[in-house]
């Protein structure tokens, strides 16, 4: 399997390569008609909660596959900064290379916003 965000969410949450259904660049969300993992438990009877960005399900596949979505705040915006800051012309500016965040603002990131959220439900 390819292990590039997208790619490997959808392998991992149908089980399939992914070359199976074309699920091959960060565009290719899985669709409501293509099984997954939080699909089977949803029916299952199971609660299903989705914490964080969605890197995995197309618009068409949340009600079958989620029974709730939220994205927690977070200050990285506010301290975090692309590493090649507003210049296009720079061959970093396409990455995900950000400046370090202070450790004291770790906790207020979307991501450890999002784990708490969690573990507050659980």
């Amino acid at each position: 399997s390819y292990t590039v965000c997208s790619q490997s969410r959808a392998a991992f949450m149908t089980g399939w390569p992914t070359h199976v259904a074309g699920h091959r660049s960060l565009y290719s969300l899985l669709q409501q008609w293509e099984p997954n993992m939080l699909k089977y438990l949803k029916s299952a009877g199971y609660e299903v909660r989705w914490w964080g960005k969605n890197d995995l399900l197309a618009a068409d596949s949340f009600p079958d596959s989620v029974d709730s979505a939220m994205s927690a705040p977070g200050m990285s915006s506010i301290f975090a900064r692309n590493i090649a800051g507003h210049n296009a012309s720079d061959p970093r500016y396409y990455s995900f290379l950000f400046e370090a965040l202070p450790k004291w603002s770790t906790d207020e990131t979307p991501d450890a916003r999002n784990v708490f959220k969690a573990i507050e439900f659980l």
